[in-house]
């Protein structure tokens, strides 16, 4: 392969895979919306056309000549409160790929999913590729999502040497929305005195990165690859936070079942009021509902995955820098 498409390249993940891409040698397009922000794109060799992933006549137009597909720019729903109407968007993102895909057709293609469309063990052993997907994450409009499109995708595999990896929890520089990292600015800002029971997996950015392209490189067709680094619970997370940012952590933590509800009704609210975004996100109440502890051993023993290149705590570090540098979190006084 020498030129790869990029879909979600101007995002956390995606531009880190950009970057990664270009470090192993290899030509890298990249899919954007006319008057989006590229700035993490800013300084690489990359190729930069507009577009967008509802016009199939740009997608076709970006995939002329590539070889190899790369997307992490999934649907990702801002609100929660329609599960049915999200997923059917998220299908329809993906037959328009796999569409474009039968007219232009690559070599590779990777599909970056996520934590939430692993499933889960009934005795609760760390969540692998081989889990059953359990029907009560149907709920969380972006699990759904995630789910419903891997399906799409790896339903097809064959056709397109098509695979998968789930990233579990990710922190690292770049994330400007911010997604995860918003716990990151939430501590760092004393705006969390309170979070949640659950247990999740958080992983370095440069971890996926890496572990990701050499998924895209090597790894089986039709597999989902878990790219994970270290099971902790949300509380523990905060804490291995706040003494990095050198704050208090929250002073409790409080059982994710109880917020939802509160959760859903906020977003009803904001929703009709039209704002942007919900003050507490539903999808980040349903991570830590739905979350466990990940194994990422498949990835281990096919692709040499070793997040321990990549400790949390350096990522952790680089993304407070970086909201500090960004304007998120204030400076050091």
């Amino acid at each position: 392969m020498n030129q790869i498409l990029v879909l979600g390249g101007t995002g956390f993940i995606g531009h880190h895979l950009v970057r990664e891409l270009i470090g192993r040698g290899l030509g890298v397009r990249v899919l954007a919306r006319p008057g989006g922000d590229r700035s993490l794109l800013a300084g690489m060799d990359a190729e930069i056309i507009d577009g967008d992933l509802d016009d199939p006549s740009s997608l076709a137009a970006a995939l002329n000549g590539c070889d190899g597909l790369v997307h992490a720019a999934g649907h990702y729903p801002t609100y929660s409160i329609h599960p049915e109407r999200e997923a059917e968007r998220g299908r329809a993102q993906a037959l328009r790929i796999l569409d474009a895909l039968a007219n232009h057709p690559v070599e590779r293609f990777l599909y970056v999913s996520t934590l939430s469309a692993v499933g889960r063990y009934p005795d609760n052993r760390p969540e692998d590729e081989a889990a059953p997907w359990p029907e009560s994450r149907r709920a969380s409009a972006y699990a759904r999502v995630k789910r419903e499109m891997q399906d799409v995708f790896l339903s097809r595999a064959s056709e397109h040497n098509t695979l998968a990896v789930a990233p579990t929890a990710v922190f690292g520089p770049g994330d400007r929305k911010p997604t995860t990292g918003r716990i990151i600015v939430d501590v760092a800002r004393g705006r969390m005195p309170v979070t949640l029971h659950g247990r999740t997996n958080a992983v370095s950015v440069f971890a996926v990165a890496e572990g990701a392209i050499d998924a895209f490189e090597r790894g089986t067709a039709g597999r989902v690859y878990v790219l994970g680094g270290e099971n902790l619970t949300i509380p523990r997370l905060c804490e291995r936070i706040a003494g990095i940012a050198d704050v208090r952590p929250p002073y409790f933590a409080v059982p994710a079942e109880i917020v939802r509800p509160l959760a859903w009704l906020g977003e009803q609210i904001a929703f009709r009021a039209g704002d942007a975004a919900p003050p507490l996100p539903l999808v980040g109440v349903d991570f830590a509902n739905f979350g466990e502890y990940l194994s990422s051993d498949l990835a281990r023993r096919e692709l040499a995955y070793d997040p321990a290149r990549h400790p949390l705590d350096d990522a952790i570090r680089d993304a407070l820098a970086w909201f500090r540098e960004h304007g998120y979190v204030p400076p050091r006084s």
